[in-house]
């Protein structure tokens, strides 16, 4: 797959997807993203469908007032995506290649990095605006998880 050079950062890439799925059933689009005959070459790059998966989880997240959210990896390729809050709910995932970028990307937004395991994202909604805290973690075993806390929404 050939790369082109980013023209806008991701966090401003999210916010674009934000916006885009906004009004839109973010339950259903994320099981139709994640359905793996979608997923093929002709699909964008990936690091705009790490970003497109990213916004319709927060938009899911902020319609069921989700506390938290956790992206785990589980080594060589398995992935999933949790949420937490006055229910318990397993996201569907898109390919491992999208959640490896996914988790880049994540990191790169909130300055994180293996000296840094902590990390704010702020994301516009509409006239409002959320702050979402980050952190992560790698265990010796190799399973790399990713928690956004999401603020109380009324």
């Amino acid at each position: 797959m050939v790369m082109t050079e980013r023209t806008r950062s991701p966090h401003v890439k999210l916010q674009e997807f934000v916006d885009c799925f906004l009004d839109t059933d973010h339950k259903k689009e994320l099981e139709i993203f994640s359905d793996p005959k979608l997923t093929g070459p002709t699909r964008e790059e990936v690091p705009d469908e790490a970003l497109r998966y990213l916004a319709l989880v927060l938009l899911y997240a902020i319609d069921e007032k989700i506390k938290d959210i956790s992206f785990i990896r589980k080594q060589p390729d398995s992935s999933v995506c949790r949420m937490a809050g006055e229910k318990f709910y397993e996201v569907p995932t898109p390919k491992e290649e999208v959640m490896a970028t996914l988790f880049e990307e994540i990191e790169e937004m909130a300055g994180m990095d293996e000296t840094k395991r902590t990390g704010k994202l702020i994301l516009g909604l509409k006239d409002d605006q959320i702050a979402l805290k980050l952190s992560s973690t790698l265990t010796d075993a190799g399973e790399e998880k990713i928690i956004l806390q999401l603020p109380q929404l009324a």
